[in-house]
């Protein structure tokens, strides 16, 4: 229960039977403990082994969700569609830019959204959307 209305803090988009659909009551979560590739430490949520959220500090409560819960629901966070090559560099550490970002169509002011500073948001590639 505490979980789901975790789910529910981090991703207010989400409605009750979206979060149910996902973390249904009757269904045993498992979570564990993990340590990154960059030797910090998070919390992972699973559901009958399959990686739903992830918690990376207790300081923030935030629940980022796992490319699996993604997929069923892409619209849960803002995306940038990049390059496949640009993965890699991501995955080592490197930051987004603009230049690396796929538009739908001519840039504008409005073309990137209007997000706060340190948002989350997902990135994907253009043959993964």
């Amino acid at each position: 229960k505490k979980l789901c209305e975790d789910v529910s803090t981090s991703h207010p988009t989400l409605t009750e039977a979206q979060i149910q659909n996902l973390l249904p009551k009757k269904e045993a979560i498992s979570a564990m403990k993990i340590v990154t590739h960059d030797d910090q430490t998070c919390r992972l949520y699973c559901l009958e082994k399959v990686p739903l959220f992830f918690q990376l500090d207790q300081e923030n409560l935030y629940l980022y969700p796992t490319v699996f819960t993604l997929w069923q629901y892409p619209d849960l966070m803002y995306t940038f569609t990049t390059h496949r090559a640009v993965v890699s560099k991501l995955a080592s550490g490197a930051g987004l830019m603009l230049p690396g970002v796929i538009l739908d169509g001519p840039p504008t002011i409005k073309s990137y959204g209007k997000l706060e500073k340190n948002t989350p948001v997902a990135v994907n590639t253009e043959d993964n959307k």
